[in-house]
């Protein structure tokens, strides 16, 4: 687990002598870690492919278990163990490395002019949304002034980056079908931003507060719907994006805390829903209308995450960790075996191809990135047959 944003909270609440010489010793200790345990980087994994395509031939194949292997099978292989190492805690250096962060979610962003990738993180405290750089750290400024308020405006009304308010920023998502758009979400209302045109416009909500504190938001591949988690008025929600309209899926769920697809194999791409509550999920058919709850006995569960393998991970906060849980087993399974601490992780950002999960921990003020193991991604079909 590493930590890629925020600050450690001992070193605030012990800021003397005796602190800043732990300090140094856990530095010093995760930088043996680091070189001990070194992962694969993708310039490694880049020079590894292109050594063995450049003596076998893009096209071969490596004799195993009867049968052959396609190259792209092998690369894809090693690529799924190129993840952090798991257990490992250390915090990035970056220019403005002391900046309080109090993160409630997050969601991935790539941007399709520098290929750079980001996180764009709902500050909950500050009130606003800040993006967070991948590559070197920085936080910068995304939407919102800091100040605590609510829309005030009309719902045709527009504002920009610098005087939106928001009211305890929530939930993040991308929109699929406008480049550099996104959704926000605060405890009341749900808005689009365009970032190119800086431009802020009401989706749900505002002063009619329809929207009860959204603990996460997802949104259809169409660019049409939104699916939300309210905390407050337990309910999941569905939101049409076109008319503005929002329409209650579950009523009375018992402190709904996320919202995700079913990404399973057997599954067609968005037929159904989960839900977390406070102890168990709940799978939500959107075609026919039918719920089916599962518990999780001795669990409280936070954060919602679901792999192309069909399994969800979730955080708990009762025991501080990530686990993960396979619908069809009802089997769960601590990530990385030894588990990973974590105070209270209230949101979980999934991105398949770093092979790794984002975590929001508000309550150590860090967002953490955690290293998955190959079981949470399926195999690819060009070496299925070989197993």
């Amino acid at each position: 687990m590493t930590c890629i944003a925020g600050s450690e909270q001992a070193d605030y609440a012990m800021p003397t002598r005796q602190g800043r010489k732990n300090k140094r010793q856990r530095a010093a200790e995760a930088a043996a870690i680091r070189k001990k345990h070194k992962p694969l980087t993708r310039a490694d994994l880049r020079s590894i492919t292109d050594t063995i395509s450049a003596v076998l031939g893009p096209e071969s194949e490596i004799g195993r278990c009867g049968g052959g292997l396609p190259i792209a099978g092998l690369l894809s292989i090693v690529a799924s163990y190129a993840v952090p190492f798991v257990g490992s805690l250390t915090t990035i250096a970056v220019a403005n490395h002391y900046v309080w962060l109090t993160p409630h979610a997050s969601c991935f962003y790539r941007d399709s002019q520098s290929g750079s990738d980001y996180l764009i993180v709902a500050e909950t405290q500050q009130n606003w949304f800040v993006k967070l750089s991948l590559v070197d750290g920085s936080i910068t400024p995304f939407a919102g002034s800091g100040e605590r308020g609510l829309w005030s405006g009309s719902a045709d009304a527009h504002e920009t980056s610098k005087t939106a308010v928001f009211w305890l920023s929530a939930a993040v998502c991308v929109d699929p079908i406008r480049p550099r758009s996104f959704y926000l979400a605060d405890a009341y209302s749900i808005r689009h931003y365009n970032e190119a045109s800086d431009s802020i416009t009401l989706i749900a909500g505002g002063e009619r507060k329809d929207c009860d504190h959204p603990r996460s938001i997802i949104i259809t591949n169409d660019g049409t719907t939104i699916w939300t988690a309210d905390a407050i008025s337990a309910r999941l929600r569905r939101v049409t994006i076109a008319t503005r309209t929002l329409h209650s899926v579950l009523k009375k769920l018992n402190s709904p805390r996320g919202v995700v697809w079913d990404r399973s194999p057997k599954s067609p791409p968005e037929i159904a829903v989960y839900v977390a509550v406070a102890d168990g999920v709940i799978r939500y058919h959107i075609a026919s209308g039918e719920s089916k709850s599962s518990e999780l006995p001795g669990f409280m569960l936070a954060g919602l995450a679901s792999t192309a393998s069909g399994l969800l991970l979730f955080s708990c906060i009762s025991t501080h960790a990530i686990w993960s849980w396979n619908p069809e087993t009802s089997e769960v399974a601590r990530i990385g075996g030894a588990g990973v601490a974590t105070r209270s992780v209230t949101h979980l950002t999934l991105v398949d191809d770093m092979r790794c999960l984002f975590a929001a921990d508000p309550y150590n003020n860090q967002m953490r990135r955690i290293g998955l193991p190959p079981n949470c991604f399926p195999l690819p079909k060009c070496c299925a047959r070989d197993l």
